[in-house]
């Protein structure tokens, strides 16, 4: 699923369903009055699908198969942009970039549980293994929120240098990855002690930034967003929207082993374990740590 944001004249109203496996278009969903999608997350049902819409500030449930709106969940906070659910699929945590906030949703009930303020441009989002714990990146105050989901309380705030604009956790569930959009570098935090332990640069030439999101606001900085953890825990990948690549990190050395070549400005990732199918080939899954 695909969430056609639009434009910066032209706000998108629309998701794109895609089969993978056979690398095509299978429908286009409208959204009717909802502006702007841009987090997804699905159910576990595998039909459903959370959808944020920034303009409606709200979150969307879509029924992916009958191509419809089901219902919207307000969070009345400004700019709804990412969106985690709980394991369970019973809770939605959804980041608010202009207000600070996470909202937190009872998708069973359709209500709003509580908002938390955490931190001026809380955009990422990532839940522990165990669900016990959500991290948040407030790229604007250069922190990290941690927040206990049982008791819905900040436990803990980070400092986080140089524009955190994403988060990751990894498979084991003891570290935790940042992008840090200004510096151009991939911050590694303890997710026990709560301790940045480390911090990767990535080392990649800078495109012109010409009509680009950012602009020039970060100068040569290949501007690290999306982080995409491997289901083997091995590697994860990180989009860089000024550099046109998505970096390949190996965890274990924390050292950066290659590249992916993309378009223009990537940034949201999400892993398929189904190769594209091309001619020749049988379109089955993928058995590669880098597809």
């Amino acid at each position: 699923m695909v969430a056609n944001y639009g434009t910066q004249g032209a706000p998108g109203s629309t998701l794109t369903l895609i089969d993978v496996a056979e690398a095509k278009v299978l429908d286009t969903i409208d959204l009717g009055t909802h502006r702007r999608p841009h987090g997804i997350a699905w159910l576990p049902d595998g039909r459903r699908v959370a959808v944020t819409a920034e303009e409606s500030k709200a979150l969307l449930l879509v029924d992916a198969d009958d191509a419809r709106v089901l219902s919207t969940i307000g969070t009345g906070q400004d700019v709804s942009h990412m969106v985690q659910l709980s394991s369970d699929g019973r809770r939605a945590y959804v980041a608010n970039i202009g207000s600070g906030s996470i909202s937190v949703l009872d998708l069973a009930a359709g209500a709003q549980a509580k908002t938390i303020p955490t931190g001026a441009g809380a955009e990422g989002i990532a839940l522990t293994p165990s669900g016990r714990e959500l991290w948040v990146t407030n790229r604007e105050a250069d922190t990290l929120s941690v927040i206990d989901t049982r008791k819905l309380e900040i436990v803990k705030t980070l400092p986080s240098a140089s524009f955190p604009i994403r988060t990751a956790v990894t498979v084991d569930g003891r570290s935790v990855l940042v992008s840090n959009a200004r510096s151009g570098e991939v911050a590694l935090f303890d997710a026990h002690s709560k301790i940045e332990r480390r911090r990767l640069a990535m080392k990649l030439d800078a495109a012109s930034a010409e009509g680009r999101l950012f602009g020039d606001q970060f100068g040569a900085s290949p501007v690290p967003i999306g982080i995409q953890v491997h289901p083997d825990g091995r590697r994860a990948y990180v989009a860089n929207a000024h550099a046109d690549v998505v970096a390949i990190i190996d965890l274990e050395r924390f050292a950066v082993i290659g590249v992916l070549r993309a378009g223009k400005e990537p940034d949201g990732m999400a892993y398929s374990p189904f190769q594209v199918r091309t001619p020749g080939t049988s379109g089955k899954e993928a058995k590669t740590p880098g597809s």
